[in-house]
């Protein structure tokens, strides 16, 4: 049954919660309390997977869970919503933790995320962008992804332009 439980609520390839869970989670958190979100974005994740292949992207985004896993532990939850885009999720974060968990994020991530071919030579070094949205208890938890969402792509184009 736990295997069961486990395959249901979890993305197969990463580990990390799924979609279906983290919006049922998300929804349950909102109606107790408030919740602090970082959308994650992996930059130029395409270009890794139609360069080097579909198994470099899948180590990309498993090693980028491998990387995050201690910094969201519970009661925090990480939640892959697809392709290349997760949520974490810091239940009773105040408005004000944006910078501080955006920054537990970057340290865990610094100088990590490297992806090596066969003979480990370095192949890409990735970045990732980060979207954040407080949510006040009884926020619709599809309004919270969307602005949270809308973050990241805002953080996305800042860090691109010149």
């Amino acid at each position: 049954m736990k295997d069961v439980y486990r395959r249901l609520n979890h993305d197969a390839l990463t580990g990390a919660f799924s979609r279906s869970f983290g919006e049922f989670y998300l929804a349950e958190l909102l109606n107790t309390r408030e919740v602090g979100l970082l959308y994650a974005d992996i930059d130029h994740f395409k270009e890794i997977n139609d360069t080097y292949g579909h198994h470099v992207g899948d180590q990309a985004l498993k090693l980028l869970v491998h990387l995050l896993r201690p910094v969201v532990q519970s009661p925090n939850a990480l939640i892959r919503l697809g392709g290349d885009e997760f949520l974490l999720v810091f239940p009773d974060a105040a408005p004000g933790d944006e910078e501080r968990l955006r920054r537990l994020i970057h340290t865990a991530l610094d100088g990590h995320l490297l992806l090596q071919d066969e003979q480990g030579i370095c192949i890409a070094n990735l970045s990732i962008s980060l979207g954040w949205a407080h949510a006040a208890q009884g926020s619709p938890w599809a309004r919270v992804l969307h602005q949270a969402d809308l973050s990241m792509y805002e953080h996305k184009e800042a860090r691109r332009r010149p």
